[in-house]
């Protein structure tokens, strides 16, 4: 049997994939959880033969992150990344840490099947790189609102968001309503998550 460990935050994404996993005679899910932090215990439990991963995962988790660990730690075990932004850095990193696929969520599940048994194979799948990327995304961002971004990479609480910059909580929340506009992103933590993943701004200040 194939060992296989699913890492998506999202509970009806996660049980429609362990689903059809399941109907695959050869293919075992270990695990599924919502969190790629929990994924080293799984390790320390079993040999894994492949993982499949979304890069932004429940706690403020990195898929990326993780990918990187299982890759410098367990070489043989076959990993791929799946996001639901279509974003030309994501790739890039997902091929220089070394993992053997990347796919779009939108991608159908007998799709998906197919791209982990060709991992298993020995093949990799990735996606052309789209030329826009995100960075035009992030030039659209107002002075403020990167300054917000800023401050919530910094772990800045948002209450004491509005009261470095001087503004109500609702003038606040209007400029992340605007921020999650422009973005594709489910929530304001995984794209905090992903602009402090690809360099676009520091924890650090």
């Amino acid at each position: 049997m194939i060992n296989i460990v699913v890492v998506e935050d999202h509970r009806l994404v996660r049980e429609s994939i362990v689903q059809a996993l399941s109907k695959e005679p050869d293919f075992q899910v270990v695990a599924s959880i919502d969190c790629a932090h929990q994924i080293h215990k799984v390790f320390q439990q079993m040999s894994v033969d492949l993982v499949l991963m979304d890069i932004c995962t429940s706690h403020n988790s990195s898929g990326l992150t993780e990918a990187r660990l299982i890759k410098q730690t367990f070489p043989e075990t076959k990993v791929i990344l799946m996001t639901g932004f279509p974003t030309v850095t994501f790739i890039d990193e997902a091929k220089e840490i070394g993992v053997e696929g990347f796919i779009y969520k939108d991608l159908s599940l007998a799709d998906l099947i197919q791209t982990m048994r060709n991992a298993l194979r020995g093949y990799s799948t990735f996606p052309i790189a789209q030329e826009s990327g995100f960075m035009d995304t992030f030039k659209s961002f107002t002075e403020q609102e990167k300054v917000i971004l800023k401050l919530l990479c910094q772990a800045y609480s948002r209450k004491e968001i509005a009261r470095e910059l001087d503004i109500s909580d609702n003038t606040l929340k209007s400029h992340l309503a605007n921020i999650m506009h422009k973005t594709d992103f489910s929530s304001i933590t995984k794209l905090v998550i992903y602009l402090i993943n690809n360099g676009y701004m520091s924890p650090n200040g």
